[in-house]
């Protein structure tokens, strides 16, 4: 996801990347991760859509999905100036120059 978000920047919308295998087997504290990495590495600047990389079926359970959801809620806000900001408002990403933004 870095690799593709350095290269077009919010050209585009990026949709991913949490490991689908993850979600269905993983302990809580790996989905936890590999959604807070897939945020970190798409959201900043816009133009990310939070999901897994093989789209959301029946074979993730609900505790798992609520894992997800409770790290998308800490950790995927952005603030008004289009930061990405934890749930504790810490600014934990600065928007793309705005000559990116086409």
């Amino acid at each position: 996801m870095a690799v593709v978000k350095a290269a077009v920047g919010n050209r585009i919308c990026l949709i991913g990347n949490v490991d689908y295998g993850v979600l269905i087997t993983a302990p809580e504290e790996a989905i936890a991760e590999g959604t807070k990495r897939a945020i970190l590495e798409g959201a900043p600047g816009g133009g990310f859509i939070l999901s897994s990389s093989n789209g959301m079926t029946e074979d993730i359970s609900l505790a798992n999905y609520m894992v997800l959801h409770r790290t998308w809620r800490r950790y995927g806000t952005y603030g008004p100036s289009g930061q990405l900001i934890s749930k504790d408002q810490e600014i934990i990403s600065v928007q793309c120059d705005p000559k990116d933004q086409r």
